[in-house]
């Protein structure tokens, strides 16, 4: 799997932080993450099942050969990371919203990932 970063967050710290960790969610990166996450972190997967425990992303199976970041964006205690996923012909979106603990958005708190398709497209 091939990750493509977007070059537009290098403005904003915070923006780039979310899409640092985002990268190091996807290639499952534990002790990254677990250094960036809080304690008591939450986490709903794509299959809607909510887990406390960052091990439990071992088993984040994506399907794509590439995933390109659109974009990640941050306000307040709340982010999202936007994500096209290419696997041969077919596209798809991922979307991982996060709430940091605290404004200083150091720790993500809160972890929630969507996987579809754009309807109108």
């Amino acid at each position: 799997m091939k990750i493509i970063p977007n070059e537009n967050c290098n403005n904003s710290p915070k923006n780039k932080f979310v899409e640092t960790y985002s990268i190091n969610l996807l290639t499952k990166n534990l002790s990254e993450l677990r250094a960036d996450s809080a304690n008591d972190i939450s986490i709903t997967l794509l299959d809607g099942t909510e887990t406390d425990n960052l091990a439990e992303l071992e088993k984040l199976s994506i399907e794509a050969d590439t995933i390109t970041s659109v974009a990640s964006v941050s306000h307040g205690k709340q982010a999202f990371f936007l994500a096209l996923l290419t696997k041969g012909n077919e596209e798809n979106y991922l979307t991982i919203y996060y709430e940091f603990k605290t404004f200083k958005a150091n720790k993500i708190e809160k972890i929630i990932l969507f996987e579809g398709s754009m309807l109108n497209k």
